[in-house]
């Protein structure tokens, strides 16, 4: 699901092993069309490029570190994605990132403060952001939301 080239249905190959796209991410939890994923093969967290649902909205959870154990489990969301013409990436909404403050171009031009902002399609560079209207912010409040409610308690530990 989600991973790149995950529509072909193709194979590729990594590390000596040979993988199916579409096994990149694990699913925890489904709330209607949303899906709450985890990045099953790095650590750094990415987001899904595509999808074989259309209409599919991704939560993309980050993960945390124990040190003392070295235990990864899963935190708090981290990207919501959207997908819909021909099964694409059209809307990304980066919702634990840095905070776009009074130094930033987008908070200057809002006037606001806001950590989460979106991209649209692919673009991800600083002219692409933008920062989040009220329909997006609620968006988010649901998502959050129902992370909490249930999937916070779901840990999922890694080997």
């Amino acid at each position: 699901m989600g991973g790149r080239g995950a529509a072909s249905g193709a194979e590729y190959q990594k590390d000596g092993r040979i993988y199916s796209y579409g096994d990149e991410y694990g699913s925890v939890h489904t709330y209607g069309n949303i899906k709450y994923v985890y990045n099953k093969q790095n650590i750094s967290v990415t987001a899904p490029v595509e999808t074989m649902t259309d209409g599919r909205i991704y939560v993309t959870l980050d993960r945390k570190i124990d040190k003392k154990t070295g235990i990864i489990t899963l935190d708090e969301p981290k990207y919501i994605t959207f997908f819909e013409n021909g099964k694409k990436r059209t809307l990304q909404y980066d919702i634990d990132g840095h905070w776009h403050g009074s130094k930033d171009e987008l908070s200057k031009k809002a006037g606001k403060r806001q950590k989460s902002h979106r991209h649209v399609g692919y673009n991800h560079d600083k002219k692409s952001a933008k920062l989040l209207n009220d329909k997006e912010r609620k968006i988010v409040a649901d998502v959050m939301w129902e992370w909490r409610k249930n999937v916070r308690g779901i840990k999922k530990i890694y080997p």
